[in-house]
């Protein structure tokens, strides 16, 4: 029932990703219908994101009232809801009601499951949930084009809506499954960690460092896969085909690499993750001033490899540095600052590109990853795991025999592979619990 249970929020994120690419993929078809311009479908776009930002705020209240199961289920009903109106709606003025439902449900679904998987389940299957969302996204587009070709687009949409909706269907009918702890008849779960700062608060800094982190992060990821192909194709004259191979390599060492990041995502732990992850990312970005096409195809599948960790990784460690409100907070706004970031980045890295040339979204990947490196480093000291002292101020030296059942110097493996000092436990555990109530 664990590994069903897990399947299902597997699931839950390939939904996410299914109808991402959609409106992209279809407009150029879809267009002429509505009598609308290619850049009118940037609006509908907007109100997407602002909704799915909204979504992902408000979803901190709404988990407490509803539940992380039931808000899954309802997204599934929004997002599918949405989908089969953009196929039904005649009107383009009308496409903004299902953009709405879209990106209300899509951003509610988000923050929850990235929450309820950070606190409950291990690096791996984090990593494996964000690849999730890369295989529904890949999904998508094949679906439309195989009925764009039929010469029937809305027909994706009754498809992809009619996908979402079985799958709510699936999530309302397995709503029991919430109410239960797998965390110890599942070898991939975990039990609430022990924060590394459980007095954090929103009123410091590090939860907001972790913020901003998503807000360049996201921004770097989706300029990088809208305008790849401007700078192959356009800048550069690389061939139509050849442009577009460059940037499914893109995706494809994203999605490919989460899933290999999950295989050794414990061994790392997550701070190493992401620092090879940035490191990489850097890299790749500097060899991608070589004007040369296979090395711009290695330098691509670089920065897509050293991507895919740091979503994952940034998100699963949130539990980890902070209690459980801060975290909940915090993870609501790193998702909307990611929709922020991808809302920001893109037209402005794209109008600059334009009025000089699009060689600027190399100098965009190099400087924003760098400017995380920088980030990751203050945030990594700011919630470093401190070893507990006794009343003298020094480390405890005798062993005692707490009520939680831990022995007062005993140590577990910290998540970027060092030792966490268990000195003092029960007084750590006492803390977070008096900053959750406060």
């Amino acid at each position: 029932m664990a590994t069903f249970f897990l399947l299902t929020i597997f699931l839950a994120y390939v939904s996410l990703g299914l109808p991402d690419s959609a409106l992209g993929v279809v407009w150029p078809n879809a267009r002429p219908d509505f009598g609308a311009s290619q850049d009118y479908a940037g609006y509908y776009t907007v109100v997407v994101t602002l909704c799915a930002m909204l979504s992902a705020v408000l979803s901190v209240k709404a988990v407490k009232r509803l539940g992380a199961g039931r808000i899954v289920a309802f997204s599934g009903l929004l997002t599918g809801s949405g989908i089969l109106l953009f196929g039904i709606l005649p009107l383009k003025e009308l496409l903004f009601i299902p953009s709405v439902l879209l990106g209300f449900g899509a951003g509610a679904v988000d923050a929850v499951l990235n929450n309820y998987v950070a606190e409950r389940y291990s690096s791996k299957i984090m990593s494996w949930l964000h690849a999730c969302w890369g295989i529904g996204a890949s999904i998508g587009p094949l679906i439309i084009t195989a009925w764009i070709e039929r010469g029937n687009w809305r027909a994706a949409f009754y498809t992809l809506g009619g996908i979402q909706l079985a799958l709510a269907i699936l999530f309302f009918c397995t709503l029991f499954l919430w109410k239960k702890d797998f965390r110890k008849s599942s070898s991939d779960a975990e039990q609430l960690p022990v924060p590394a700062r459980p007095d954090y608060t929103m009123k410091n800094l590090a939860p907001w460092l972790c913020v901003i982190i998503f807000f360049i992060y996201v921004g770097i990821e989706n300029t990088c896969g809208t305008w790849l192909k401007t700078l192959l194709y356009v800048d550069r004259g690389v061939d139509n085909t050849l442009a577009g191979v460059a940037v499914s390599v893109y995706y494809g060492s994203i999605t490919g690499g989460r899933i290999l990041f999950g295989l050794v995502a414990k061994r790392l732990g997550n701070r190493r993750s992401v620092i090879i992850g940035v490191i990489s990312a850097l890299c790749g970005a500097c060899l991608l001033f070589v004007n040369v096409y296979p090395v711009s195809v290695a330098a691509v599948f670089l920065i897509g490899l050293g991507f895919a960790p740091i979503y994952p990784s940034m998100m699963h460690e949130t539990a980890r540095r902070f209690n459980r409100d801060t975290t909940t907070k915090t993870i609501s706004f790193q998702l909307a600052a990611a929709n922020a970031g991808a809302m920001i980045f893109t037209p402005v890295i794209g109008k600059i590109g334009a009025a000089f040339n699009m060689s600027v979204l190399i100098w965009c990947a190099i400087g924003g990853t760098a400017l995380i490196l920088a980030l990751n480093t203050v945030l990594n000291k700011l919630t470093s795991y401190r070893k507990p002292t006794d009343g003298n101020g020094s480390d405890g030296a005798e062993s005692a025999e707490n009520t939680d059942g831990y022995s007062d110097t005993e140590t577990t493996e910290n998540t970027d592979g060092s030792e966490l000092t268990r000195t003092g436990y029960a007084a750590v555990i006492k803390t977070a619990s008096a900053a959750d109530e406060a």
